[in-house]
């Protein structure tokens, strides 16, 4: 199944009431939801700690994991036991878990995953473990780099250069094409390889914990018109992703709270989703990726609106063209931004879509295609996706901001996100 007629194809049937699986499959988990919260006082010591320090922090239900308490902080979650809070002089504990992510020069992340009992300073942003019920460290940019290097045999130093060989692929494919409405050829491309013999001569770094080659940087020069690759997509989404949990953790409190916020996922998540043969098994495997996405959420159950407003997912649709799929929590909408489609107040989603949708476990009243500013050109739809991008970013912080699309500046943008330390 060509995965692009995913969006073009859209069964019907989601949003009927008499679709009774979908029913059945959200009742059930709301059925665990319901479960009351374990009865604590409204305003516990920690919780007054808390209140007096101006922390942000959510109640959540403490089945099954026992947390009640999560401490929203920056590139920080945690997740706590009030009633163990005990403060002793100056040396405040309590059990809980921490999810944290501490960011090198070039703003490759480390994922760290501790739980037990941790002496805390909350505002100083300070959680120390001390006694360790579990341990885990997920240093993702670690394994990016290594990968490059064991893959490829590149250096210890990423800024010298290596010759490549692209070797001739001799297995011929299809030719892909995308058309317009109109039925005229918006973009035409051939995996059939011309039996010549190339070579590149490559730079790679890891910047966003993304590997950026001197391609890339090619392809956002000024004057290009070569089609946007993941790797920048990515990098702009992490970029996004870290720069909103820094000026979130700026404001005050008050307007803290007030913040709609925004999460964006990274393509290759979606990517990795594969072709829709077998429904169910689509939909697991879609599940179970974005379980290992969202891991900081998992005492949450998932539930992602009780943090962000937003989940944004920018969606490379069979490496031939880009799309940005909105979830928009609290108003229960689903935008699919298409800078090639003409806007339509309704559609019927894919099971690309469902999938999604069933593991944020929310229904959603309406799903439609918009645009702003449709493309002119056969490479653009990767900017586009991009300034969407950071228009839904400035929403979080200005609701009148306006959308602007500039190509030149996008490629500024990205220019500088990529540039290595």
């Amino acid at each position: 199944m060509y995965r692009g007629s995913q969006f073009i194809e859209l069964p019907f049937g989601y949003f009927s009431k008499n679709n009774e699986q979908i029913s059945q499959q959200i009742e059930k988990k709301q059925i665990i939801l319901k479960v009351p919260l374990r009865e604590i006082r409204e305003y516990s010591l920690f919780d007054k700690m808390l209140n007096e320090q101006r922390i942000y922090y959510i109640k959540i239900n403490p089945i099954p994991h026992g947390f009640d308490r999560l401490i929203l902080q920056t590139h920080l979650r945690f997740y706590c036991q009030s009633d163990t809070y005990l403060k002793n002089d100056s040396v405040e504990q309590i059990k809980g878990k921490c999810y944290k992510i501490k960011y090198d020069e070039n703003s490759n992340p480390e994922f760290k995953i501790q739980e037990g009992v941790f002496n805390i300073n909350s505002k100083k942003e300070e959680y120390h473990l001390q006694i360790s019920m579990d341990y885990l460290i997920d240093d993702h940019s670690h394994n990016q780099l290594e990968s490059i290097k064991k893959q490829q045999s590149l250096p210890q130093n990423l800024e010298d250069t290596r010759k490549i060989k692209q070797e001739n692929i001799d297995q011929k494919r299809d030719k892909i094409i995308i058309m317009n409405e109109k039925n005229e050829i918006l973009r035409s491309k051939s995996n059939e390889d011309d039996g010549s013999f190339k070579q590149i001569y490559q730079k790679i770094w890891v910047v966003y914990n993304q590997s950026i080659s001197d391609r890339d940087e090619s392809i956002i020069k000024s004057d290009s018109t070569q089609w946007v690759t993941s790797s920048l997509i990515d990098s702009l989404v992490e970029y996004l992703n870290k720069k909103s949990e820094q000026k979130i953790n700026e404001q005050k409190l008050e307007d803290r709270i007030k913040i709609n916020r925004i999460l964006f996922v990274p393509s290759y998540v979606t990517t990795s989703f594969g072709v829709c043969d077998d429904i169910i098994i689509f939909t697991k495997k879609a599940e179970e990726l974005l379980k290992q996405e969202f891991r900081f959420y998992k005492e949450l159950n998932y539930d992602m609106k009780q943090v962000y407003g937003k989940i944004g997912f920018p969606v490379n649709i069979n490496n031939m063209h880009w799309v940005f799929l909105l979830f928009d929590l609290k108003n229960e909408i689903i935008t699919l931004y298409d800078s090639l489609r003409t806007k339509q107040n309704k559609i019927n989603p894919s099971p690309f879509i469902k999938a999604i949708a069933k593991f944020l476990n929310q229904k959603f009243r309406k799903c439609y295609v918009d645009n702003y500013e449709k493309q002119k050109d056969i490479y653009s739809c990767g900017y586009y996706v991009s300034s969407f991008m950071k228009f839904e970013y400035k929403l979080q912080f200005n609701k009148q901001e306006l959308y602007k699309f500039t190509q030149k500046e996008m490629k500024r943008k990205l220019r500088k996100i990529v540039s290595i330390k």
